[in-house]
């Protein structure tokens, strides 16, 4: 995968990890950030797949979250925090708070994830 690709795709997941941590300050709705937070940490771990010169097999998070660990032994470690993202409660019934912890678990998820690239393909 080229260096300008991985550029973009990382640049991407930060601004929709950005996007989620604005709309949870201020208090955009619940859907949006949640719809965020997804769409960062997948878009995330999409990029650390082609980055190991593999397609992605799903859209989904979990998946995507599978597939990085068969790339990779120690994505197994972020099991707890990718189930947490996983939402099944409607998003009208979070708070402020679990919103919160949602955000801060996705800034986990890009915290391991990014010491997995080399630092010229930062954003």
């Amino acid at each position: 995968m080229e260096q300008k690709t991985i550029q973009t795709e990382l640049a991407l997941a930060d601004q929709a990890l950005t996007a989620a941590e604005e709309a949870l300050e201020n208090g955009t709705g619940a859907a949006e950030v949640l719809q965020k937070v997804e769409q960062s940490a997948t878009l995330l771990l999409r990029t650390f797949i082609r980055y190991k010169g593999e397609e992605p097999l799903s859209h989904s998070l979990k998946a995507c979250w599978s597939q990085c660990v068969s790339l990779e032994s120690e994505f197994a470690e972020l099991e707890e925090t990718i189930d947490y993202l996983v939402v099944d409660a409607p998003p009208e019934d979070l708070d402020v708070e679990d919103l919160g912890e949602i955000v801060d678990a996705t800034n986990e998820i890009w915290d391991f994830v990014i010491g997995f690239f080399p630092e010229e393909v930062m954003p």
